[in-house]
């Protein structure tokens, strides 16, 4: 078992070392490192963990053992829809891709709209997305940074716009945003 890695400046040089890794094509020996992690630091650093090792396992080609690797993490593990979606999105799947992401109330649109412009399929990506206009009106209605909303977020706020404020009173996000300090 490798030694705790929970060092803010060692996880630093652990991600740089893997990221050269992969650089070089040496996902093996990226994933033998990202694997040597103890238990302490896999939970502490769960999401990067997890996700990494779905890129990398992508990254070489071993496609459906990430998407079976995935299948073993929990369903609400902080970028897991996004890291899985590219699994299949790398062996031309994109339609495959493109469900879990449009599933997923935590995956933004833009997430959405990268993936059918890198396809070509830039007017479909223009017809998933929220109108500028409806986006302003959400942010200024709820005085929340507009980075911070989902894609389903952003459709129940702009869709509470035209009801009132008490109808945005049940929606989503009822509380009150976090200063921006």
């Amino acid at each position: 078992m490798g030694r705790s890695t929970s060092d803010y400046h060692d996880a630093c040089l652990l991600e740089s070392v893997i990221h050269l890794l992969s650089e070089a094509g040496r996902f093996d020996d990226a994933l033998a490192i990202l694997d040597e992690r103890d238990a302490e630091y896999v939970d502490k650093h769960s999401s990067w963990f997890h996700t990494n090792r779905i890129g990398l396992l992508g990254e070489a080609g071993r496609y459906e053992e990430a998407l079976a690797y995935a299948k073993t993490l929990p369903t609400d593990l902080y970028g897991l829809t996004s890291s899985s979606a590219w699994i299949p999105e790398q062996s031309g799947r994109v339609d495959e891709a493109l469900g879990p992401l449009r599933a997923d109330a935590d995956v933004e649109a833009w997430e959405v709209a990268a993936l059918l412009i890198k396809h070509g399929r830039a007017e479909e990506a223009m017809d998933s997305m929220p109108s500028i206009a409806d986006l302003r009106a959400v942010g200024v209605a709820r005085h929340v940074p507009l980075t911070t909303l989902s894609r389903r977020e952003s459709s129940r706020h702009v869709r509470s716009i035209d009801r009132g404020p008490a109808s945005r009173r049940t929606g989503v996000n009822d509380e009150e945003p976090e200063s921006q300090a």
